[in-house]
């Protein structure tokens, strides 16, 4: 055994004889080195745990998936007490995305959405900002204590920097460069509709990005009650 290493060791033990005065006299038990299993346990919960983060991982963005981004919207609306204030949402769809991959092919097109994440994931230095790929080619981000004000600061910030990538898109009836449109939900209370209103501001969204208002596409729902704080 080399100096300094761990070994686990499984006692058992009985008394088999006692004094008159009650105090253990004798006993007998038995002492198993079990340091191997010790060691295959730790690499098996290591395994297991990194299969665990893998099944969160979205594998073509390499940012985290839909189910990633359910569950972290869930933790958080649980105990609204943890947001200091509004909770707001981005949802964002690259334009006329599907006439990209047509023309420039599947590769090409996994090659931008994975460009396209990472440059949102930049965007987004708070820890406590959360983005995830929530579909296709559409990807959410979750902005806790933020109203919607800062959620369409943030949402310019994202729309210039995707096209500061400098994409080129010739088959787009946006722009000749690879944009996003985004659709943005802010409240402090109404929880279940945040996605549905995300959603359809990023409808209204893409009808903007239509008319050639590329550069400020964001749309918002807010859904604050008039008499909240």
């Amino acid at each position: 055994m080399r100096a300094g290493q761990w070994v686990w060791v499984y006692d058992t033990g009985q008394v088999i004889e006692w004094e008159s005065n009650g105090a253990p006299k004798r006993m007998i038990g038995t002492h198993l080195d079990i340091t191997e299993k010790k060691v295959f346990i730790a690499k098996l919960d290591k395994a297991n745990e990194q299969l665990k983060e893998m099944s969160y991982l979205d594998p073509l963005t390499k940012i985290p998936n839909r189910r990633a981004y359910e569950e972290k919207l869930a933790s958080l609306v649980a105990n609204p007490r943890r947001l200091k204030t509004s909770l707001s949402i981005l949802m964002m769809d690259v334009d006329n995305f599907k006439d990209y991959n047509d023309n420039c092919g599947q590769k090409k097109g996994d090659e931008v959405l994975f460009r396209l994440a990472q440059k949102i994931k930049e965007v987004l230095p708070r820890e406590t900002d959360f983005v995830a790929r929530y579909g296709g080619e559409e990807i959410i981000a979750i902005l806790p204590n933020t109203a919607t004000e800062g959620g369409v600061v943030i949402a310019k910030k994202i729309i210039h920097s995707v096209i500061e990538e400098n994409i080129e898109h010739l088959y787009s009836n946006v722009d000749k460069l690879v944009t996003v449109s985004i659709g943005i939900s802010s409240t402090n209370s109404d929880f279940d509709t945040l996605l549905d209103h995300a959603d359809k501001a990023l409808y209204e969204a893409k009808k903007m990005a239509e008319t050639g208002m590329n550069g400020l596409l964001a749309n918002s729902f807010d859904q604050h009650p008039r008499n909240a704080s």
